[in-house]
């Protein structure tokens, strides 16, 4: 659906008037302070939905050494329960803990039109699957995207062929060890513990949407 060769995307067709709406009135700041999410002074806002073999030890430990203040918005499923080895007890949605340079929130089952909100209140988001990762796109906001692991290794020919689009247009991506040229060193310092093998992932910002600092 990323070319006029291979249909289309779902969207609704008042999705991006609402996405304009929520960002231009400020809507981030209501929304995250109702999650119990809204960051601190200089702490940018990222969001966690993943697969389980994700690398997010070596992740945490990224972020958790800086640069820069970070608050990460975890959904419940597979990175709570490694955010629960990590930390040592589980937290309760709506429950915050630190750990160096990061603070890690765990959220509540949200609804798609929360988490719409959610994708549209972060400054980067870490996606999984197709559904999540379409309104990533939409959402118009660096992210970084985990493909739905298949036995026979499809995913990885998804992956190549997204690429392979998105680089005719120069955005910046990454995949299995291999970088284009990114704008920020932090944003790559943020993506590359999940650039190992067996994890296919790429990262790039969408048309119109500037790169985290």
């Amino acid at each position: 659906g990323f070319t006029e060769a291979t249909a289309g995307l779902l969207r609704e067709p008042d999705l991006e008037t609402r996405r304009r709406a929520f960002v231009d009135s400020g809507g981030a700041q209501a929304f995250l302070g109702a999650l119990g999410a809204l960051p601190g002074a200089n702490q940018r806002v990222f969001s966690l939905f993943c697969y389980p073999s994700a690398p997010l030890a070596d992740w945490f430990d990224t972020l958790a050494g800086g640069p820069g203040e970070t608050l990460v918005c975890v959904a419940g499923g597979s990175a709570a329960e490694t955010l629960r080895a990590r930390l040592g007890r589980a937290l309760e949605p709506g429950e915050r803990q630190r750990l160096g340079h990061v603070e890690f929130i765990r959220l509540p089952m949200l609804s798609q039109d929360d988490y719409d909100r959610l994708l549209w209140s972060c400054a980067f988001n870490a996606v999984r699957g197709e559904d999540s990762w379409i309104r990533a796109h939409w959402a118009r906001t660096p992210f970084v995207w985990q493909a739905y692991p298949q036995a026979d290794e499809a995913h990885h020919l998804k992956l190549e062929a997204f690429l392979a689009g998105r680089g005719r247009h120069g955005r910046s991506i990454v995949r299995n060890g291999f970088s284009d040229r990114l704008h920020t060193e932090s944003l790559l310092g943020f993506a590359l513990p999940w650039i190992v093998p067996g994890v296919a992932i790429a990262l790039l910002a969408p048309a119109g949407a500037a790169l985290a600092a």
